[in-house]
């Protein structure tokens, strides 16, 4: 992007090339790059938003996060499989009535 905004003679776009080529913003895009997932967006349910914070953070950059995540997976299946489970009593229960 900065050397496509590098020709421009317009003054705002001028500072917005020369503060996209500073080293530090170099710096912290790569720590980013290193460390957030590209899959990570905002999305549109509370459920995916939070499944996407619990993501964001690409694999195998902190052990205990990984061990959270897998946690986490686990407890959600759980709760849809109990949630099944209770659904299909709830269906058995209404057919015998």
């Amino acid at each position: 992007m900065v050397e496509t905004l590098a020709p421009c003679t317009n003054p705002l776009l001028k500072t917005i090339s020369q503060v996209l080529a500073l080293d530090s913003l170099q710096t912290l895009s790569r720590a980013i790059e290193e460390i957030v997932s590209e899959d990570a967006a905002l999305q549109h349910s509370a459920l995916s938003n939070r499944n996407q914070k619990c993501y964001a953070v690409k694999s195998n950059v902190n052990g205990l996060l990984d061990v959270a995540r897998r946690t986490y997976n686990e407890t959600v299946n759980d709760i849809y499989s109990l949630l099944n489970t209770y659904i299909g009593k709830c269906h058995d229960d209404d057919s015998q009535k």
